[in-house]
């Protein structure tokens, strides 16, 4: 093979360097690039990706957030799951701040997908698109946004003002999308500038950065109050990280392509990783292992974080990083379940992983949905248009001989959620035939969800469950009451599992839910933070 592909790459690479990623600080408020005589060393992708962070709280790159839809959404500060407290659980309403993750995105790093997700898409060069793909890691960059009900008000009046002040064209897809209700995000101009006063919001939070491991950053944020977003730049971020249809499987395949993963013995363990507020199960069997989820406690408040403290994770990370999957499969795209993937051996990616569809996830999931989908290594699940009335579903099952069997289902979107992509999530139903045991993970999909997707099946109180992953970290919009039928004789089970801090103040996991939990499960209902013995995860044996 000749070296012209790779040479054509790095050539590229060094223009990107001396062109885009360090700018001259005088030009930064005109947001130019600009060329130096002097080549720069060749940087990895995690050197590259530092320098962009660092531009970013320099203020040497343009910056978006991506922040969720608020407009018509009026009941966050009447959650409690989604409230945090700045002095206890007495305060009153103005001392109330509500918890929202958000993308966060320069032009540097969109040009350098740009070019990244360009070269490893082209077709007639395969030693130029393979060094981009053996270059490029996907990165995390984001800030959790704790905002009083004073900047929540503003926020909707800004994003009101944004859908009333712009016009499109027919054919802008972005603008259909949202319209069908398939996208559920605003970008608006940011800074990490405390000094800009007039039209700005200014928010309270901390920046969550990864390009090798995780960084939590306590930064306030100014959002430029400037309804014009421009449409160049919006539809650039959409086209780049938009997925085409190639990884959308009919159930049949996506079953099919699992079932060439999952081997011939039945599992042996399954562990649940004390990761705090996140998700990260790991399966094994004498011949496959898998992850469900790869999660991370991604809104734990970086203050809190200390070298040596329960809060950091990092034991049950540096556990977590060192298994070897044989595949990986998603719940959904939420931060606090794919995180962890983004500190993970880089071999991780050249698995296949299995999932819901994302066309609803935030920028910082899609880049890395969209390596997968370069690699060729991603399957989704179809998800039903957002405006449909779609029922879950059984996706399949598969037999492992006749010694156990799974089954994975897609949950319906019910009302105790407000979130699409938490209950159209994908549940595992596992069974030991010969041990007679059954074993369920259910990602963040609510009981109603369930129950719906298994509606020609015995519901969840009706169904012998002798391990629980619990759903959504024990919260209370998952319709709890159903754990059990108040007009039939309860089934008993082992264990259940939550995945969550143990933190009454935060509601996790949610009391009734834990104490519906504790009619089936007796006093073996237990959280991640429970795990003793300086454990790093809580183990099912099968």
């Amino acid at each position: 093979m000749n070296k012209i592909g790779k040479e054509k790459f790095y050539q590229e690479l060094d223009n990107f360097l001396v062109t885009k990623l360090r700018p001259i600080p005088e030009h930064r408020s005109e947001c130019n690039y600009v060329r130096f005589e002097d080549n720069f060393p060749q940087l990895t992708n995690h050197e590259i990706c530092q320098q962009m962070f660092w531009n970013a709280f320099k203020g040497y790159s343009k910056m978006y957030i991506q922040i969720g839809c608020l407009r018509d959404d009026n009941s966050l500060f009447n959650d409690s799951e989604k409230i945090m407290y700045e002095k206890g659980a007495e305060a009153g309403d103005d001392e109330k701040v509500i918890i929202l993750q958000c993308s966060l995105l320069t032009l540097q790093m969109l040009d350098y997908d740009i070019m990244m997700f360009g070269a490893m898409s082209e077709g007639g060069d395969e030693e130029y698109r393979n060094t981009a793909q053996k270059h490029y890691r996907p990165y995390l960059f984001s800030y959790v946004a704790e905002i009083d009900k004073s900047n929540y008000e503003k926020l909707k009046e800004l994003q009101n003002k944004i859908v009333g002040s712009q016009t499109y064209s027919s054919s802008d897809e972005y603008v259909e999308n949202y319209k069908n209700g398939q996208l559920q995000y605003q970008w608006l101009p940011c800074t990490f500038n405390s000094d800009i006063n007039e039209n700005s919001i200014k928010l309270d939070g901390y920046v969550v950065q990864s390009a090798s491991r995780i960084e939590k950053i306590k930064a306030n944020l100014t959002i430029i109050e400037d309804e014009n977003t421009p449409k160049k730049v919006r539809n650039r971020i959409f086209e780049n990280y938009k997925l085409d249809k190639s990884s959308c499987k009919d159930d049949k395949t996506f079953i099919e392509e699992i079932e060439k993963k999952l081997g011939n013995t039945p599992l042996s363990t399954i562990d649940a990783y004390k990761i705090g507020n996140g998700n990260c199960v790991f399966a094994q069997s004498n011949d496959t292992r898998f992850f469900y989820d790869i999660g991370f406690n991604y809104k734990h408040r970086p203050k809190k974080i200390s070298h040596g403290s329960s809060y950091n994770y990092s034991s049950s990370m540096q556990k977590i990083v060192v298994n070897d999957p044989s595949f990986v499969i998603l719940s959904h795209w939420d931060m606090d379940h794919i995180a962890g993937s983004y500190v993970a051996r880089k071999n991780i990616f050249e698995k296949n992983w299995f999932a819901p569809d994302c066309y609803d996830a935030g920028t910082n999931a899609l880049r890395l949905a969209k390596y997968l989908q370069m690699k060729g290594n991603l399957y989704l699940a179809n998800r039903p248009p957002r405006k449909s009335n779609a029922h879950g579903r059984l996706i399949g099952k598969i037999a492992i001989q006749k010694l156990a069997i799974y089954k994975l289902y897609m949950g319906k979107k019910t009302t105790c959620d407000s979130s699409h992509s938490n209950c159209e999530g994908i549940v595992i139903e596992y069974y030991d035939k010969i041990k007679n045991i059954r074993v369920l993970m259910m990602g963040d999909v609510n009981y109603d969800s369930f129950n719906k997707a298994r509606s020609t099946e015995p519901s969840f109180a009706d169904t012998q469950i002798d391990y629980l992953i619990v759903p959504h970290h024990g919260s209370e919009h998952t319709n709890y009451q159903q754990i059990t039928d108040p007009n039939k004789p309860v089934k008993m089970g082992s264990k259940a599992i939550i995945c969550c801090t143990d933190d009454p103040n935060i509601n996790r996991p949610n009391s009734g839910h834990r104490m519906k939990l504790e009619k089936r499960f007796g006093k073996n209902v237990i959280t991640t933070e429970e795990a003793k013995n300086k454990a790093v995860s809580i183990t099912i044996s099968l």
